[in-house]
């Protein structure tokens, strides 16, 4: 009878695999090149990837900067291939040729947006200037004020005009389009993590940016950041093409995003500048292509006004909206506190905040309590002291940790402190029968 050793199968499996030969060890650092295209495709192109247009051996003749790119369907896929081989090395073409090219790629593709989202989930609340518990997942955010507000238009219905798109949500202009603090800070955690919120930050060396050896800001990144960040404040579950609970056009959106920012002239030109000298301040280079009313027919006219104004590229008006209650908690939209903005504190409370934090939120102050005297013999009660919630802080924590201390219950618990009563003295002792005769006998 032939006994079963456990492990046996295991190791002669494990065994196999350390037999690799030549021809597997080339095929598998294929397949991580590819599958490294994708990821880095992913943030600095598009979220999303049709595999279908794989195999690819030939660039279509289009022009990638061109309005005729955005005109239909066929026209933007083209314009997809003729880009994959403007973005893939020319030693690493002949990949694209590869059977297995398109599922490893577009793994590389989807695997970096799930980190995105996850990313900025994690630190949404220093982002948004929100509850953090508004982003744990199955939350429904759909339902919350304060998330609606920066993602529906006036008649409560989903846009690709979000407010939480604009600097000044209640006055949309397209001046100010994808042109926010916000979005700086989401490209900011999935480029360079989720510590780079703080204002001590350290670089670290493997951040994506480094790897990827990035040195400017493309349009792909900022309509992945405006993308995300509508996700994020959304209640659907996972960001696909279409939300599944919300049916916001997230792909769409994206390409409208990156269309206008490829398309826009002078304003993309401004919009790629202020992300740049954010977040490339050293080695940023901004480059973009050339360029290429009846108010009372359509409830949503002042979308189609604005759609208009982006496409037309002139100084139009701001466009109103109707009165939207504002989020009951938001950060600064400013990226660097300006030194007008500064608030004077009593010299115990004052704090120094070094010019570049990155999360701004509202400070408070407690105010001076002065207590009579007590007699030493009556009890003293102690009231609690008032709660006090720190001033800005520029780390990540922190600055969730200040979110949610305002509602919350007093600091310190109070003390009741009663009169000690004097120690009674020691009886003196009786002194033994016996011990007195021995002393006075």
């Amino acid at each position: 009878m032939t006994m079963h050793k456990p492990g046996l199968a295991s190791t002669a499996k494990g065994r196999k695999r350390k037999n690799l030969t030549a021809k597997d060890l080339a095929l598998s650092a294929k397949e991580d090149t590819i599958r490294a295209h994708g990821c880095k495709y992913s943030m600095t192109h598009c979220l999303w990837i049709n595999a279908e247009i794989f195999p690819l051996r030939v660039p279509p003749n289009i022009e990638l900067f061109g309005s005729e790119r955005w005109l239909s369907p066929q026209s933007i896929e083209d314009g997809v291939k003729a880009e994959l081989f403007k973005f893939i090395p020319e030693v690493d073409h002949e990949l694209m040729g590869y059977k297995n090219f398109a599922p490893h790629f577009a793994k590389g593709v989807s695997g970096i947006r799930s980190e995105m989202v996850s990313d900025v989930k994690s630190c949404a609340g220093a982002i948004f200037g929100l509850n953090p518990e508004f982003f744990v997942r199955g939350y429904p955010r759909d339902t919350q004020p304060e998330c609606r507000t920066m993602l529906v238009n006036p008649h409560g219905e989903y846009t690709k005009f979000a407010p939480v798109l604009f600097l000044h949500p209640e006055r949309p202009n397209k001046d100010e389009f994808l042109k926010t603090a916000k979005l700086v800070r989401v490209l900011k955690v999935a480029l360079f993590g989720k510590s780079s919120l703080s204002a001590t930050y350290a670089p670290a060396p493997k951040t994506k940016a480094k790897l990827w050896q990035l040195r400017n800001t493309t349009p792909g990144m900022i309509a992945a950041a405006a993308v995300v960040a509508i996700f994020v404040l959304s209640g659907d579950k996972d960001l696909y093409a279409k939300g599944e609970k919300s049916n916001i056009l997230y792909h769409q959106y994206h390409n409208y995003y990156r269309q206008r920012l490829m398309t826009g002239g002078t304003w993309a030109q401004d919009i790629l500048t202020f992300f740049n000298n954010a977040l490339f301040p050293e080695t940023s280079s901004s480059h973009v292509g050339p360029d290429t009313t009846d108010a009372g027919t359509s409830h949503n006219s002042w979308e189609e006004e604005l759609e208009r104004a982006m496409e037309e590229g002139g100084n139009r008006p701001a466009f109103q909206f109707d009165p939207v209650v504002a989020p009951v908690t938001q950060c600064s939209e400013s990226i660097m506190d300006p030194p007008s903005a500064s608030v004077t504190r009593p010299p115990s409370a004052s704090v120094t905040r070094p010019p570049s934090a990155s999360v701004a939120l509202p400070a408070y102050y407690a105010p001076a309590v002065a207590f009579p005297p007590a007699p030493v013999t009556a009890p003293v009660t102690l009231p609690s002291a008032a709660p006090i919630i720190a001033a800005p802080s520029d780390s990540i924590s922190s600055a969730m940790q200040d979110l949610t201390l305002a509602g919350g219950p007093p600091l310190v618990e109070p003390d009741v402190v009663g009169a000690v009563p004097p120690k009674p003295k020691p009886k003196p002792r009786q002194m033994n029968q016996a011990l007195r005769y021995l002393l006075y006998y």
